[in-house]
């Protein structure tokens, strides 16, 4: 049953991540509504796990402690790199739909999405060029 409730909850997360792809590249804006959509689904699986017996209610907190430590940590590398630089680099609701996405993947997979991502866009960068 968890492996059932969590392919749904990550195919969900990988729809939420579409809609929220596609609006990005449209209006260059996230929403507000999608990233509180991830956090809805993050914490229904959470709950669905915790109820089934295949998660403790402290594996949940330990969630929401690594995303906010991340989170912080990315609106502050963020911060930091556009003031010296003098360029822009990454969004408000980058950040927040990034520190949603890690409640899902963890603090070391979420990094690993980030490099992924940034591995890409410098992949379409060279292309363009």
């Amino acid at each position: 049953m968890d492996a059932l409730a969590t392919a749904a909850a990550f195919l969900a997360l990988f729809a939420l991540l579409m809609a929220a792809s596609v609006t990005d590249i449209r209006s260059r804006t996230i929403p507000n509504r999608l990233v509180l959509a991830v956090v809805a689904l993050w914490l229904l699986w959470r709950c669905a796990s915790v109820a089934i017996g295949c998660a403790r209610p402290s594996d949940a907190v330990g969630d929401v402690v690594g995303a906010l430590l991340f989170g912080s940590g990315l609106l502050a590398f963020v911060l930091v790199s556009e003031r010296v630089s003098g360029r822009f680099m990454m969004g408000g609701g980058d950040v927040k739909l990034l520190t949603a996405v890690s409640l899902f993947l963890g603090l070391r997979l979420v990094l690993v999405a980030l490099l992924a991502a940034c591995v890409v866009s410098l992949a379409f960068a060279a292309a363009r060029l």
